[in-house]
């Protein structure tokens, strides 16, 4: 999650905002990350630099969750965790990696395919919310959508949640090693390892994956399903590429004390990429390209669906239709759209023409094409209604322009928003009753 616009497509609100909002965002992402992660090393690695996703060996043993919840390990210590936990109920089948466990025939028994009716998820995501399972109505199981709902609503015993729930926090703050990653979204991991989960026919798109930190749990996901070469990140893999983004490294085995922010900026993020993700993954692939670019996305994506679609680099109206716009030709009804940056404080009051969370439920949703899924911390999830090219999409944000800054439908779009989060749960998380409503009421003023 680095800051507005990864490819210098700043627009001058966003370019005001910039400085101040650096320091925020890692304020902000910091506390989110130390709430749910308070475990770090520091040790130096280095791994074999290449350009594709091919080099860094899988060294780690990955366990199955059963139908609903995929093969992975976070770490040694986590292994040995879930070896005691599931090993009296399974069979043990060898791997090219090590020993897979795979808890079948108990997870089948359990009832963690059945769709609760209660409005938030049931397993314990941190602040996380879903949508009712029922809500939307009847929806065709094949969409991705579809299976995230059924399985974020799944009705574990308090065991068993207390096992999905500390793997979840194992493999979203931690490397394979047991090292501290170089994230600042842990508190999504269960989330975002559903979403990766979902994916049946198409592929798992992130742009601004950065050192592959969400990518981890998104990757998990979809191992689990037994696709391969289904996960791909888009980024300039350069640790400094955007304003302060290389002190996130610190406290990491990457960061190395001898150098300055400044020296370390420079630092290809494309081997630690791979280390974070191909031990739960590993055939995850990259993509260093320009996102913004839609001859080069194109190049990468010709021929394919998008099942899930995940943007951590856009924090403002015009940048999101831009990275919806570049996968639009390749999403299909019931594709999931990630928004990582949705819900960022230090931008959930800009004017309504940039506001990302305006013009989504003032457009987007209230157009058809979307519908609010879940969120958890800074993170939006939605279900894709219909199909979707360039030009509607390019259509949309231009009909936003023109009419946000209309009283009427700046209000409209702040109830639909307030009301959107709050419908959610009876009781609006605290983060965004204390926080990002206030902020939305603010908005229209300007």
């Amino acid at each position: 999650t680095k800051v507005f616009n990864k490819y210098d497509l700043l627009d001058d609100v966003e370019i005001k905002a910039q400085t101040d909002d650096d320091k925020d965002e890692d304020d902000e992402k910091d506390d989110e990350k130390d709430a749910e992660a308070d475990k770090a090393g520091e040790k130096s690695s280095t791994v074999n630099k290449h350009d594709s996703s091919e080099g860094t060996k899988p060294t780690s043993t990955r366990f199955g969750f059963g139908s609903s919840f995929g093969s992975f390990c976070s770490s040694k210590l986590l292994c040995i965790f879930f070896t005691f936990f599931v090993l009296g109920c399974t069979g043990v089948a060898r791997s090219s990696y090590g020993y897979m466990v795979r808890p079948w025939s108990l997870l089948r028994a359990a009832p963690l395919l059945f769709v609760s009716q209660s409005t938030a998820h049931d397993l314990n995501c941190g602040a996380s919310v879903a949508l009712d399972a029922n809500a939307l109505g009847p929806l065709d199981p094949s969409w991705p959508g579809a299976k995230w709902l059924q399985m974020v609503h799944g009705t574990p015993d308090r065991a068993w949640k207390s096992f999905f729930d500390a793997s979840m926090l194992q493999l979203g703050s931690l490397d394979r090693e047991g090292k501290q990653l170089a994230t600042m979204s842990t508190y999504a991991c269960c989330f975002n390892y559903a979403a990766g989960a979902s994916v049946t026919d198409g592929l798992l798109v992130e742009f601004g994956t950065w050192a592959g930190g969400s990518m981890r749990c998104f990757a998990a996901g979809i191992q689990q399903t037994g696709h391969p070469n289904r996960a791909i990140g888009f980024d300039a893999f350069k640790a400094g590429f955007i304003g302060s983004n290389a002190a996130k490294l610190r406290g990491t085995r990457w960061w190395d004390p001898k150098k300055t922010d400044y020296e370390m900026k420079d630092l290809d993020l494309l081997p630690i990429y791979n280390f974070n993700v191909q031990d739960v993954y590993p055939t995850v692939r990259a993509q260093r390209v320009n996102f913004r670019e839609h001859r080069e996305v194109d190049s990468k994506l010709s021929g394919t669906t998008v099942d899930v679609f995940i943007t951590d680099a856009a924090k403002s109206a015009a940048p999101l239709a831009q990275d919806i716009g570049a996968v639009a030709p390749y999403l299909r009804p019931g594709s999931i759209l990630v928004f990582a940056d949705f819900f960022f404080t230090n931008t959930v009051d800009s004017p309504p023409a940039v506001n990302q969370v305006l013009f989504v439920f003032g457009q987007l949703v209230s157009s058809g094409m979307l519908r609010l899924l879940g969120l958890t911390g800074s993170y939006g999830y939605f279900l894709l209604m219909r199909g979707v090219s360039r030009d509607s999409v390019s259509r949309l944000m231009h009909q936003w322009e023109l009419k946000a800054k209309i009283g009427a439908v700046c209000k409209n779009a702040t109830v639909a928003s307030i009301k959107a989060m709050s419908s959610l749960l009876p009781e609006t998380p605290k983060r965004y009753s204390d926080k990002i409503i206030p902020k939305l009421r603010r908005a229209c003023r300007q």
